[in-house]
């Protein structure tokens, strides 16, 4: 009935027609909110299905781990697993390795920049120790002659305790450059491709140190013997393999790690490798 045809009524009449206007207007008041609410929810379950596709997509479109291989038990310890220039030199990026029976437990990937890739950075301007060696200044001044500079940025992991240095910032060894980290991963169970540590999956994690094709699907691992013969690897050629034997080795021979790792796979992995 239109408002103008109550205009037009009286007495008991008028009030049927007023009730009968009300009764539509608030069932069309609460069908508005249900379609609200559902549309409310429907945006919010769609985003989410988006958000979840786009975490987890790249993962099963990923073929680089579908081949057999059988497990290297002989590699147990600390590795570095570096890429060679065109030389055959070490240039100190990539990762850092604990492995158990052939398990990649925990690592970090890094890019070493020498003194002279940063002096490069800063246009030609001769960038060397004094920069990261604090000596007989004071922290202001300290700070003030680092931040004077470019220096590329690492990537702060400080959640995932893995036992190596991935809490961002600048760590120097004394050893003719600057390692940076760009990636981590930990795994001291099962890798669950979808399964979320902060904002990334286990996924996000294994491609940010390039490990995905040394994923083993029975046994839901990375293995190492993989990484090393997946042709579709990066790390199957051009890359150096180095085992350590303890703190010393590593604090004379690594440019990515001075031993630390060690108290921090002990630390937060609950390893129990020899400080000395």
């Amino acid at each position: 009935m239109k408002r103008e045809d109550i205009s037009n009524l009286h007495g008991k009449e008028y009030d049927k027609a007023v009730k009968r206007l009300k009764r539509k207007t608030t069932v069309k008041k609460i069908l508005s909110d249900i379609v609200g609410v559902v549309l409310f929810f429907g945006i919010i379950f769609g985003g989410y299905k988006l958000w979840s596709d786009y975490k987890s997509g790249n993962a099963y479109n990923d073929d680089s781990y579908k081949i057999e291989t059988k497990r290297d038990s002989s590699y147990n310890g600390i590795y570095s697993l570096t890429k060679l220039d065109e030389n055959g030199n070490n240039t100190w990026d990539g990762l850092m390795l604990y492995v158990e029976n052939d398990k990649v437990v925990s690592c970090a990937n890094y890019d070493f920049y020498t003194f002279d890739d940063l002096s490069e950075m800063n246009g030609g301007k001769k960038v060397d120790e004094s920069y990261f060696e604090m000596g007989d200044q004071d922290i202001s001044e300290f700070g003030d002659k680092v931040n004077s500079i470019k220096i590329p940025k690492s990537k702060n992991f400080s959640y995932i305790k893995n036992g190596f240095s991935v809490s961002g910032g600048i760590t120097y060894l004394g050893n003719g450059g600057i390692p940076v980290v760009k990636g981590v991963f930990l795994c001291t169970d099962k890798i669950d491709f979808d399964k979320v540590t902060d904002t990334s999956t286990d996924y996000d994690y294994m491609k940010s140190c390039d490990i995905v094709s040394g994923y083993d699907e029975d046994s839901q691992e990375v293995w190492l013997s993989k990484l090393l013969s997946n042709e579709k690897s990066i790390y199957h050629d051009g890359y150096k393999l180095i085992h350590y034997s303890g703190y010393d080795d590593l604090n004379k021979n690594c440019k990515l790690d001075n031993g630390s790792c060690i108290e921090g796979l002990n630390k937060d992995l609950g390893t129990n490798l020899s400080e000395w």
